[in-house]
């Protein structure tokens, strides 16, 4: 079970980002054309993204570095702006990771609503 702490109070994993299948999720990284901005998010800790990340042509990652989940919440709020009315796109090793952190990039309001998970992770996207 991973923790997003105690700035994640009230928050709740159902109201988590769309899920995207893995041929889903890799079409549309694939047709960010530039129109409309996507970020994708990288949730895994410091140790996972320095193995291997993804990276799209016209699609800015971000890698926030953290070396604790619950460290995850703050990275958004100092960020916060820089994800205002974007597509947000995200992964994980395995999924449960982007529930809770889609979830909390939603709570943020409806600036943050066009929010997406890849479905069970890089393990699902990778079968």
């Amino acid at each position: 079970v991973v923790s997003l702490g105690p700035r994640a109070v009230g928050v709740h994993c159902e109201k988590g980002g769309k899920h995207l299948k893995p041929l889903d999720f890799h079409r549309m990284l694939s047709e960010a054309d530039g129109e409309e901005e996507v970020v994708l998010i990288d949730v895994r800790n410091v140790y996972e993204s320095r193995i291997g990340n993804f990276q799209c042509d016209g699609v800015e990652t971000l890698l926030p570095a953290t070396r604790t989940f619950n460290q995850f919440p703050r990275w958004v709020d100092s960020v916060e702006n820089d994800l205002r009315d974007k597509k947000i796109m995200m992964y994980c090793t395995g999924g449960v990771r982007c529930e809770k952190a889609s979830a909390y990039i939603k709570s943020k309001g409806p600036a943050f609503s066009n929010c997406f998970q890849l479905s069970g992770g890089i393990q699902r996207y990778l079968e």
